[in-house]
């Protein structure tokens, strides 16, 4: 099973996400949302994610600026989308 974060800075977009998919039938067992990039570096900080569904455009740090740090700091996420 695999843990997904979704990034968005519009609560309403990420806890639709969030309740509005039946996660575990895609084999993801645990879905964190975070609402900007700094909460999504605190959640990565403290688990292993496998997938993180990011916006891009987002106030003070964008999707971009986010995947960037990952990179730098070679996370392993299987997939950035």
């Amino acid at each position: 099973m695999m843990k997904l974060l979704i990034v968005d800075d519009q609560p309403s977009v990420s806890e639709g996400l969030k309740k509005g998919i039946v996660w575990e039938e895609l084999q993801i067992d645990e879905v964190f949302a975070a609402y900007n990039a700094l909460e999504a570096r605190e959640i990565l900080n403290s688990r292993p994610i496998d997938i993180m569904l990011c916006d891009i455009e987002m106030p003070v740090e964008n999707g971009l600026q986010l995947l960037a740090w990952i990179i730098l700091l070679r996370y392993l996420i299987v997939h950035f989308l």
